[in-house]
């Protein structure tokens, strides 16, 4: 493996390799996770407070954007708050509040809120 890696030890190869790969565009996201995304929205309303009406994430809180996750993953990092798997250590303020807020969902609330953002646009880059 190393001689085949030692021929691509050239820099101009992967700053090509990278500017390839950032002119793709992005692929869409697969929606495995049925829910009503109108009611998710309602719903979103209490998570919008730290985490962004669109779902865009708010550093100076801590919150990360949300909207741009694959909807299966979402699902999963808010099953894991429930069952406590996180937000356990005392010293994860946030962790311990999204656990906190989350266990008052039912499975279902939680498909509805996935289904909103997921199919909630991220903002596009200014810059």
């Amino acid at each position: 493996m190393h001689s085949v890696v030692k021929q691509y030890d050239n820099p101009i190869i992967w700053k090509e390799l990278a500017a390839h790969i950032e002119s793709l565009p992005a692929p869409d996201h697969l929606k495995l996770i049925r829910g009503n995304p109108e009611r998710g929205k309602v719903l979103f309303a209490v998570c919008s407070s730290c985490h962004g009406a669109q779902g865009q994430g708010n550093q100076s809180l801590k919150a990360p954007p949300l909207n741009v996750q694959e909807d299966w993953y979402l699902m999963e990092q808010l099953r894991k708050y429930q069952s406590g798997m996180r937000g356990y250590d005392a010293r994860d303020t946030e962790g311990r509040l999204m656990q906190s807020i989350v266990r008052l969902y039912s499975l279902q609330d939680l498909k509805d809120i996935v289904a909103f953002i997921t199919r909630t646009a991220p903002p596009k880059n200014t810059e």
